[in-house]
């Protein structure tokens, strides 16, 4: 492993998100769930921290953050445009665009047969830890793009269904809770 490599391996814990101030939202693993980046609780960073970092691991639009410290094998592309700095607990995949598409390659590392390849591969200790190398190890299919572009049209369909029937629920919910309100505040009768 060279020492650029080393580097960046050992800052690999935090996303930081360009924020439009002098500071930087600082994101973890803590995150990233199921697949979406969470900014409610993130910290900050300084911009020399940031610029200091970046020289060391660039993420980029289409790239894939892969969770491998404590909570192993959560992926999620880079689809926004901000730059931002990786530290130790997300590894930074560069997928080669011109073989496998990024969210072919995050749905699959995102499947049960993935996650038990970094179970099965990550040293358990007092935090799971996922090592660069398995990571690279990973069997991955590799359909051709024509077969992986079909496969991510149906995937979003499928996603596009499943966060309308998520913002169903959250909508009932919230109606069922106004009714609750009005019922024991008498508004009903």
């Amino acid at each position: 492993m060279d020492r650029h490599q080393e580097k960046c391996n050992k800052n690999e814990h935090f996303i930081d998100i360009y924020h439009k101030y002098k500071f930087q939202n600082d994101l973890s693993i803590k995150d990233i769930d199921f697949g979406k980046i969470s900014y409610n609780s993130c910290r900050h960073i300084t911009s020399n921290e940031h610029k200091e970092l970046i020289k060391r691991c660039k993420p980029e639009k289409n790239d894939i953050l892969y969770t491998k410290n404590g909570t192993i094998g959560i992926a999620k592309v880079v689809d926004w445009d901000y730059e931002f700095s990786v530290f130790v607990s997300l590894c930074l995949i560069k997928p080669n665009l011109k073989i496998i598409r990024p969210i072919f390659l995050e749905t699959f590392l995102n499947t049960p047969f993935a996650l038990h390849q970094a179970k099965s591969n990550s040293k358990k200790g007092t935090i799971t830890n996922l090592h660069l190398i398995d990571i690279r190890r990973m069997k991955i299919p590799l359909p051709s793009l024509s077969e992986q572009d079909f496969l991510i049209k149906r995937i979003m369909k499928i996603k596009f269904i499943e966060e309308k029937q998520l913002q169903s629920i959250k909508d009932m919910n919230k109606l069922f809770k106004a009714l609750l309100q009005k019922a024991f505040t008498g508004e009903l009768m």
